[in-house]
């Protein structure tokens, strides 16, 4: 689990910083999964992240990505979640921007 969050975090620094275009600085998407997984609603935080990943959304992407590999709100699936942080990580770098897209 430490390894599981050790990661999640190193993923964050490197997808980089927010952008401007919201108060927090990511998408409503993002911002309404990640209350909700302070919230530990976390089924609520995977219906709403899903659709912005699958849409483009990095940082949707890593919140999809690090549900999956803890098993909140859904069963654990560590490949696909790897593959969801590595996606997200991947385009951030590539891109230089939010949108996997």
């Amino acid at each position: 689990m430490k390894s599981v969050v050790v990661l999640f975090a190193g993923i964050l620094l490197v997808i980089g910083p927010a952008p401007a275009h919201s108060v927090s600085g990511y998408s409503a998407p993002v911002v309404t999964a990640l209350d909700a997984c302070a919230d530990n609603a976390f089924g609520e935080a995977m219906a709403v992240a899903l659709p912005a990943a699958r849409g483009g959304d990095a940082d949707a992407a890593a919140v999809v990505g690090w549900l999956l590999v803890e098993g909140e709100g859904v069963p654990a699936d560590l490949a696909t979640g790897y593959r969801w942080l590595l996606l997200a990580a991947h385009h951030r770098f590539r891109g230089g921007g939010r949108d996997l897209g």
